[in-house]
């Protein structure tokens, strides 16, 4: 499995892989992004993993590839939530689904639709932000690079910010 790998790596111009959570890949692409690439159908993300990794155990399903550069927005963004990394953005996640908001958008998304990391480098690079918003609740960044953008577009929208001490940000 891992010369498999490396054979799918050398020839797709990827940078590395890990195996920790099963093969996945780390491609490099402008700007610093880093974007998670997982091979089709090598594995697919069990319940022991979600309940191990969290949401993360998504980079272990195939690609969705879903383009949503031409969506429209149907529904209006009910709740914002601005905060940065690392201040409970993964806890918000099933917080809002108990909730009852369907699908809260948490950046780990894009690993398993790769197809949203495009949306948002067009969005930072000054593209259509409507484009990019998820249809959701929008617990984690890079949403809150956004936050007053946000706010103007969706003024009847609840702002969750939630922060932390410096220290304990630290530590986490």
């Amino acid at each position: 499995m891992v010369e498999v790998a490396r054979n799918i790596m050398r020839e797709s111009g990827y940078r590395g892989f890990f195996v920790g959570l099963g093969i996945g890949y780390v491609k490099v692409v402008p700007m610093a992004a880093t974007s998670f690439y997982v091979y089709e159908r090598m594995k697919m993300a069990t319940e022991a993993d979600y309940a191990r990794i969290g949401n993360y155990a998504r980079v272990l399903n195939p690609q969705q590839n879903i383009d949503r550069s031409r969506a429209t927005r149907t529904v209006p963004l009910q709740v914002l939530c601005l905060g940065y990394s690392r201040t409970g953005t993964l806890s918000m996640h099933p917080a809002l689904s108990l909730l009852r908001y369907p699908n809260p958008y948490h950046f780990s998304s894009t690993l398993d639709n790769v197809l949203e990391c495009d949306l948002w480098m067009q969005a930072l690079r000054g593209g259509n932000l409507r484009a990019t918003s998820a249809p959701s609740p929008t617990p984690s960044p890079p949403a809150n690079l956004f936050g007053e953008e946000l706010v103007r577009l969706y003024p009847e929208a609840k702002i969750v910010l939630v922060d932390c001490g410096v220290e304990s940000w630290f530590e986490s």
